[in-house]
C-alpha cells in the first residue's frame, strides 16, 4: 500500500511540474500573440494556458488524494492483490490500444496538408471509431460528419483564419 501512495504522490508531483514549466515558461515563450486581437478567447495563448491549468488542478486532487486516502482498507488490499494477477495482460492490451490511438492521430495530423483538414479530421475520427471495436453508433456517425464541419465553420467563419483544405481548394 506504501508503493500506491508513492506512486500517487509522484505522478501528482509530476504534473504539478509540468503545470508549472508550462504557465511559466513554455507558454509565455513559444507561442506567439497577435498585437491586434479582438477577442481574447482566439488567442493562441488561450488554450494551452486553460490545459496548463487543468493539469495543475488534476496534479493537486491527485495530491490531496494520496494524502487523505485511506488504504488499510483489508478489502480494497485484497481487491488489489487479486487485480494485481491479470494486471500484465490487461496492461499490455491497453498500452497497444493507446499506441494505435496515437497513430491514428499523428497519420491524420500528418494527412492535413495533402487531403485538408476537413477530409483529414473524417478519417481520423473514422480510424478512431474503428479502433474502438463497438458497433458504430448514430451518435459515432455524427461526430464523424459533424466534428470535420465544425471545425471547418469555426475556423473558416468565425475565427477568420485560412485552413488547409487540400484538393478542395
Amino acid at each position: 500500500m506504501k508503493a500506491l501512495f508513492q506512486a500517487d504522490v509522484l505522478w501528482s508531483v509530476l504534473l504539478l511540474l509540468l503545470a508549472a514549466i508550462g504557465l511559466t515558461f513554455l507558454v509565455p515563450n513559444y507561442i506567439a500573440v497577435p498585437t491586434k486581437l479582438n477577442n481574447p478567447f482566439l488567442s493562441p495563448r488561450f488554450w494551452p494556458t486553460l490545459i496548463f491549468y487543468l493539469i495543475g488542478i488534476l496534479g493537486f486532487c491527485m495530491f490531496c488524494k494520496a494524502l487523505f486516502a485511506t488504504y488499510a482498507n483489508k478489502g480494497v488490499l485484497a481487491t488489489a492483490q487479486a487485480h494485481s494477477k491479470k494486471v500484465p495482460e490487461e496492461n499490455t492490451r491497453r498500452t497497444l490500444s493507446v499506441l494505435a490511438c496515437i497513430g491514428c492521430m499523428t497519420v491524420g495530423i500528418a494527412l492535413i496538408k495533402p487531403l485538408g483538414m476537413p477530409l483529414a479530421i473524417t478519417l481520423c475520427v473514422l480510424g478512431l471509431l474503428l479502433l474502438a471495436r463497438k458497433k458504430t453508433s448514430i451518435v459515432g456517425v455524427l461526430c464523424l460528419l459533424a466534428l470535420p464541419t465544425m471545425l471547418y465553420l469555426f475556423f473558416f467563419h468565425v475565427a477568420d483564419v485560412s485552413i488547409p483544405l487540400g484538393f478542395f481548394e
